[in-house]
């Protein structure tokens, strides 16, 4: 009996978090190098990121550009941009947008992990299959910033938000005053926004366990995963 097998395909991949100079702390995403966008069918990529089963798994591949993904430009002054395309994926679906996983990614390539020696990039332009992009910059201490597109959000409607309310009190803890809760417009419905009236985040002491019970309930809620 004769059995069809994909050869094996090999890529670089890390896993790095996001907003902590811990390597306990955090917001891990897995990066993965791909030759080009289109190197993988959709399928293979989720299969991928359900088997890292991190917070996300982002794919990255440079983008021919003059016939480099990097702006050779090397005049004093001038800024040296690489170009990437990005998708971005949870264990469970593609979503179009995540701002903690391309800094994780940017981090990777400015660094030069994949072995391309762009060390010396200053600038990163990451191009979404939804056409729009984001641009991450290396900044002062080695940080990195990145610009995002403004979007709008949307009120909870009253049951939702106790339920949600609820959920955050046995994660944050019930001396945290929640001010809002919300979800994202648009294209990004699937994204729960909520603001604390606190400014010592950092010293909060989250239960990460209550908040994987959010999952279930954005379904209650209607909110995709």
């Amino acid at each position: 009996m004769a059995i069809d097998t994909c050869p094996p395909q090999k890529f670089t991949f890390s896993i790095n978090n996001a907003f902590t100079d811990r390597l306990e702390g955090g917001n891990p995403a897995a990066v993965v190098h791909l030759p080009s966008l289109a190197a993988l069918p959709d399928a293979t990529l989720q299969t991928i990121a359900v088997n890292f089963n991190q917070p996300m798994t982002v794919f990255i591949a440079p983008v021919a550009h003059r016939e480099s993904a990097v702006d050779q430009s090397t005049s004093p002054g001038t800024t040296k941009m690489a170009r990437f395309g990005i998708r971005w994926f949870t264990p469970d679906i593609e979503v179009p947008l995540c701002g903690h996983g391309t800094l994780a990614a940017a981090a990777v390539v400015f660094r030069g992990a994949d072995g391309a020696g762009r060390e010396d990039l200053t600038e990163i332009r990451f191009e979404a299959t939804s056409g729009k992009f984001l641009v991450a910059r290396k900044v002062e201490e080695d940080r990195i910033e990145i610009d995002l597109d403004s979007e709008t959000s949307e009120e909870l409607s009253m049951e939702e938000d106790i339920k949600l309310r609820g959920v955050l009190a046995k994660a944050l803890g019930r001396n945290i005053p929640v001010k809002y809760t919300g979800r994202g417009a648009s294209h990004l419905k699937q994204y729960a926004l909520i603001e604390v009236d606190t400014l010592e985040l950092k010293n909060i002491k989250v239960n990460t366990d209550a908040f994987v019970s959010i999952r279930a309930l954005l379904y209650d809620c209607g909110l995709p995963r």
